[in-house]
């Protein structure tokens, strides 16, 4: 009655409870195997892609595309691009996902699109190389809104359950590495991005805001 496919609703759930019990492993490890693979399968996809994106904003862009773009995202602090800058883990999914050249304040190049997105025309122009969950992906981290995230449960090394302060929306997170360090009434910045049965954080701030500093 979900309206879900058999395999993306039952067969999971089938095969936790014909599983074989084994030592050590628990039912909820078992059932989550799927999510697992999955997080396994993008992050695989986030490293190559991270990659591909930045040789295609070369090509597509020009090499003028990523110093605007810092211009743009620093400009308080009027500094040059650095790629050593702590602000890179916000930056770069920033320059990819939401940035777009200026109509005519600009050096990119005449041919590049005006009103798209670095994995926008990555996806028009090449998307048809991509599966259908990358692809997915792709739009989602296109569509998904920087927030800020208030950690409301932290299981490190596994992920978090985090509340965007501004819309009140609560998800359980797949992160391994930011959940390590992170700690309940911490604040982080970033895009919650849904996928299938996950949600993955992207362009995590390498900085997390104490609970004392929330105001």
């Amino acid at each position: 009655g979900s309206g879900k496919k058999y395999k993306r609703c039952c067969l999971g759930k089938k095969a936790a409870s014909a599983a074989p019990v084994v030592p050590g492993v628990t039912h909820e490890a078992v059932l989550a195997q799927p999510n697992d693979l999955l997080w396994h399968r993008l992050h695989r996809f986030n490293r190559a892609m991270t990659t591909q994106l930045l040789e295609f904003s070369v090509e597509v862009f020009g090499k003028a595309a990523l110093a605007e773009a810092w211009a743009e995202f620093a400009a308080a602090e009027d500094s040059p691009f650095d790629p050593g800058s702590l602000h890179m883990q916000v930056f770069m999914p920033w320059f990819y996902f939401n940035w777009t050249a200026d109509d005519t304040d600009t050096q990119v190049k005449k041919s590049a699109p005006r009103d798209e997105t670095v994995a926008g025309a990555y996806l028009r122009l090449k998307g048809r190389h991509l599966d259908p969950v990358e692809r997915r992906y792709l739009q989602a981290c296109i569509e998904t809104p920087f927030s800020f995230h208030e950690v409301v449960r932290c299981e490190p090394g596994t992920g978090f359950r985090l509340r965007d302060l501004f819309t009140g929306e609560e998800r359980e997170v797949s992160e391994r590495s930011g959940s390590k360090y992170a700690k309940p009434g911490d604040l982080v910045l970033g895009k919650v991005v849904p996928i299938e049965h996950l949600a993955l954080l992207e362009g995590c701030s390498g900085v997390a805001f104490p609970p004392q500093r929330k105001a």
